[in-house]
């Protein structure tokens, strides 16, 4: 709700008073050591109110604060931790050694905040989390609560005691009952993220030590919530450091499942008969596909063979991201998107989600060279908006490649008993992709087709 700058050198004061502001009131909390980095945050942020330290080491921080607010002729109120021998400025003191609780009073009472604002951005004792997510776990370190409607009103009640161990099957039974989300107390909500994927990488670990596992209905239940997982925690919380780890852990799963397959038909038959979710079953497949396809092409060396297969594991994963509906994930054209019925702002997000993942992946630590150029351009536009005409001989080589995979993946996936056949898939495919780089990917797909899927 509002923006704090903490100028205090104890961290255990700012660790706990940050903690406070943005678990009850959603406040934006900077803190500051020193008066140099005061300075800095005063100049470049718009706060609502400064909290510092009367004396620093001897030094008159809260005057010199002070002066510099005075001389640039910024309003903004001040508190401060101690008290200040001046009295032309314009402050509010508190004692040195204050409460948590009486400088949160006191932000309050200064900021004019009335109570029925506070009510809106105040966060509840409960903090609810989806369901699904803690199919992730086996237990948690606070107490889980279910809400229920009770005279008008609601309330939370205890079904699983802090340290109790849970599974998914357990959980479902909740899921039968109508219940979507399971809740905890809030001043736990940071530590649910850290257990949330600690444990998914846990399970992903203890699977995957045994390479056999790759083509089993458990493997690919796991490898689905851990994409499922990593794209709707991408998609709300965006690059951070949790995240990160489990996108790159699911990332790496499915890489190793692809590079351990001696023939690619037992993970592809596995991939295609469990009911695992379309968007986690396009992006493996592409990948199941690529690391053939780019053994036979000739563009690149074998020492970049792996490093290439890297790239589009990553970028099948990602290119999607922020489309989380299904019903989005299937517009892949102009005509799907003229014929598919949607609110404008869904359209907007299919026809910029390659231009917004490829700012996204920007931000990813470590992320392979290129991969915002390859994402940007996998509906065959250079700028990642809408959908490209026809095939478009600029685009980077991994763009064609992971084009033209995902168009036969998704094909495959909606394969038609009453119609289909491979050799017509791929023969309508060689029809539309007639360039030299084009047709040289289609050859490799099928050479990949005939020699390893059986």
């Amino acid at each position: 709700m509002f923006k704090t700058l903490i100028i205090e050198p104890d961290d255990s004061l700012t660790d706990l008073l940050k903690a406070n502001l943005e678990s009850e009131f959603k406040a934006e909390v900077t803190i500051a050591k020193n008066y140099k980095s005061a300075i800095d945050a005063i100049n470049t942020k718009h706060l609502d109110i400064i909290l510092v330290r009367s004396n620093i080491k001897e030094e008159n921080l809260a005057i010199k604060v002070l002066c510099f607010l005075g001389e640039k002729e910024i309003k903004t109120p001040v508190i401060t931790l101690g008290p200040v021998e001046v009295e032309a400025l314009d402050y509010i003191e508190l004692d040195s050694t204050p409460s948590v609780s009486d400088i949160i009073d006191k932000l309050i009472e200064t900021l004019k905040i009335p109570e029925g604002e506070l009510e809106k951005v105040r966060l509840p004792q409960y903090i609810g989390f989806p369901l699904h997510h803690f199919f992730q776990m086996s237990r948690f370190v606070s107490d889980i609560y279910i809400k229920l409607k009770k005279r008008g009103d609601f309330e939370f009640v205890k079904r699983i005691n802090a340290g109790d161990d849970f599974d998914k099957k357990m959980l479902l039974k909740y899921k039968e009952s109508g219940l979507n989300e399971l809740y905890i107390e809030k001043e736990y909500r940071h530590k649910f993220w850290d257990v949330l994927v600690g444990d998914n990488l846990k399970r992903i670990n203890d699977l995957t030590k045994d390479q056999s596992n790759y083509a089993t209905d458990k493997f690919v239940e796991l490898s689905d919530d851990s994409y499922k997982l990593s794209a709707e925690l991408l998609g709300s919380l965006g690059i951070n450091e949790q995240t990160v780890k489990i996108a790159s852990g699911a990332m790496d799963v499915m890489s190793k499942s692809v590079k351990s397959m001696d023939k690619l038909g037992p993970l592809l038959r596995k991939l295609m008969s469990n009911e695992g979710s379309y968007g986690y079953k396009r992006a493996h497949l592409i990948t199941l596909f690529s690391y053939e396809v780019i053994s036979r092409l000739d563009w690149f060396g074998k020492e970049q063979i792996d490093e290439t297969f890297e790239k589009i594991v990553f970028c099948s994963f990602m290119h999607d991201v922020v489309l989380a509906d299904e019903k989005l994930l299937r517009v892949n054209s102009k005509i799907d998107l003229y014929k598919v019925e949607l609110d404008d702002k869904s359209k907007s997000l299919i026809q910029n989600h390659a231009n917004i993942v490829s700012s996204l992946v920007q931000k990813f630590p470590r992320a392979p060279r290129d991969a915002d150029i390859i994402i940007k351009q996998h509906h065959g536009t250079t700028n990642g908006i809408g959908f490209a005409d026809q095939p478009n001989a600029s685009l980077s080589k991994l763009s064609i490649i992971i084009i033209i995979l995902e168009r036969f993946v998704i094909r495959i996936l909606d394969f038609n008993k009453e119609k289909d056949t491979m050799k017509s898939i791929l023969d309508d495919l060689k029809q539309d992709y007639q360039i030299p780089s084009y047709k040289k990917v289609m050859d490799a797909l099928t050479d990949t087709i005939l020699n390893q899927v059986s």
